[in-house]
């Protein structure tokens, strides 16, 4: 993720992301071989050939039927789906274009909102709020967004907006 920011940044080499990608997966791929001879496989048929005929016929789930399975997935994927449309608001929004007044970024402005980003120290977006309405905002959008309880993230469009990112 660190080298994916930086990318973003320009701070890093298509070989570094490429390097980083691989090794975020390489704990994920295991060859053919590896999975049928592994210890993996046996111990988790063994597990299962135990539990399943217990949990059956021994009166004692041992497993969640599916249909219990099915509505926490559900509730699930409705909860990230959730986090993910903020973290995208946090990103891309407002979905309007927003004019930035030369004079909102003033040096207190410009050195929190980089302080924010260098830091991730979103807890400080309040602060920012005030020093903008110091330097003479009154656009509601970005006030409210610095407010706002978030989450923020990396990206953040207010943030962006005043250090000139893209």
């Amino acid at each position: 993720m660190i080298v994916a920011e930086q990318y973003s940044d320009g701070l890093a080499t298509d070989e570094e992301l490429e390097s980083a990608s691989l090794a975020a997966e390489a704990p994920w791929t295991i060859d053919e071989q590896e999975f049928w001879n592994g210890v993996p496989l046996p111990l988790g048929a063994a597990a299962y050939n135990v539990a399943i005929p217990m949990g059956w016929w021994g009166g004692a789930p041992a497993f969640e039927p599916p249909s219990t399975i099915i509505q926490n997935n559900a509730k699930d994927a409705v909860a990230e789906r959730t986090a993910q449309a903020i973290l995208l608001r946090d990103i891309f929004n407002p979905f309007r274009a927003i004019i930035l007044d030369p004079t909102w970024q003033s040096s207190t402005v410009l050195t929190l909102a980089s302080g924010i980003y260098t830091d991730r120290a979103f807890d400080r977006l309040p602060i920012l709020a005030d020093a903008l309405e110091e330097a003479g905002c009154d656009d509601p959008d970005l006030l409210n967004h610095c407010r706002s309880e978030g989450p923020h993230a990396r990206g953040c469009w207010a943030v962006d907006l005043l250090l000139g990112k893209e």
